[in-house]
């Protein structure tokens, strides 16, 4: 028992001195997710406008906008090598990073590529997406620690980094487009996500949750079956499911 605290205090001591404190972790880390989950939560908004603004057909526009957001759906799946990885910090700051240059890519090839290109790489944005969002929510615990208090006011701010990723991101895309153009709105979203893998990265760091036994890591079925057999977890998907319908849609006259 005496070594087990020994230890306990140690590793907390030297979380404590490599981040600056829980404090300045969680100050980077409501950084980190804003960031990301504005780019994720504008990017669509963006698409929407640089095709309609440039005389693209609502089908084109709904399409692309779709290859963003679809690819969501693929959060079970995309999760797991975050779930195997020994430093979760590099596979989401490696997430952020594909985002940034796939998406800058789809736009700046939009119109002077076939629909089918940007439409990939959209696509291969959109499925980075889950590492913005939920995937970033992973590194909580190495930051606020086991106390109830500390972690019920990081989740409080992580919940805030979702409304400020729903709200921020399409109200940015709609005043950079007004200011300069969509494609500049969609590039500054990139820019973003680009600055939010470094902030991951300075994120403490959290052992890996498998100890090295990759084996007890629930493959994605099992994974489904649990949440599908479980009310609570059942009952909290439903819930996100509900929040999501009130995400903010694209009311410029060019979407309309």
């Amino acid at each position: 028992m005496n070594h087990r605290t020994t230890a306990t205090g140690a590793n907390a001591a030297s979380v404590s001195t490599s981040t600056g404190g829980r404090g300045g972790g969680l100050v980077r880390y409501v950084v980190a997710a804003a960031l990301a989950r504005t780019a994720d939560g504008g990017a669509v908004v963006a698409v929407i406008l640089l095709v309609t603004s440039s005389g693209g057909s609502g089908t084109l526009a709904g399409a692309l906008g779709a290859c963003i957001t679809a690819p969501h759906l693929l959060g079970p799946f995309v999760a797991r090598p975050l779930d195997l990885a020994q430093d979760g910090r590099k596979v989401i700051a490696s997430a952020c990073l594909l985002y940034a240059a796939v998406l800058a890519t789809g736009v700046l090839t939009y119109a002077r590529a076939p629909a089918l290109v940007t439409a990939l790489l959209l696509a291969v944005a959109g499925t980075c997406g889950p590492l913005l969002t939920g995937g970033i929510s992973s590194r909580l615990p190495a930051i606020v620690g086991p106390e109830t208090r500390t972690q019920r006011r990081a989740q409080g701010w992580d919940v805030a980094t979702y409304g400020i990723g729903g709200t921020v991101g399409p109200s940015l895309v709609a005043a950079l487009s007004g200011w300069a153009s969509p494609s500049a709105a969609a590039l500054a979203l990139a820019g973003g996500a680009g600055v939010a893998a470094g902030c991951v990265l300075l994120l403490p760091y959290a052992p890996a949750a498998h100890g090295g036994d990759r084996t007890a890591i629930l493959k994605p079925g099992p994974t489904l079956a649990l949440v599908a057999r479980t009310g609570r977890l059942r009952r909290t998907v439903y819930l996100t499911m509900i929040v999501a319908l009130g995400l903010p849609h694209c009311r410029s006259p060019q979407c309309t």
